[in-house]
């Protein structure tokens, strides 16, 4: 299967850096290596939103405890 694929220079430009960390020499194989390793790759993007989103609540509540110690 032949696809087209039309990008804009912003997402020319992040084609390339995906070259670049997958250690890919072509477009196509870098596009390859995404839907080949999607899964994975989607999987360790939402558990990192979950762990920045545990990190912030964290530090509300740590801060929330420091004005409870301080009484103010």
């Amino acid at each position: 299967m032949a696809i087209t694929i039309r990008l804009t220079d912003e997402q020319e430009r992040q084609l390339q850096e995906a070259m670049e960390l997958t250690e890919q020499a072509t477009k196509s194989k870098a596009v390859l290596y995404m839907i080949e390793n999607s899964k994975e790759l989607i999987s360790s993007a939402i558990a990192l939103k979950q762990i920045r989103q545990l990190e912030s609540e964290i530090g509300a509540k740590e801060k929330m405890i420091a004005k409870l110690k301080t009484g103010k």
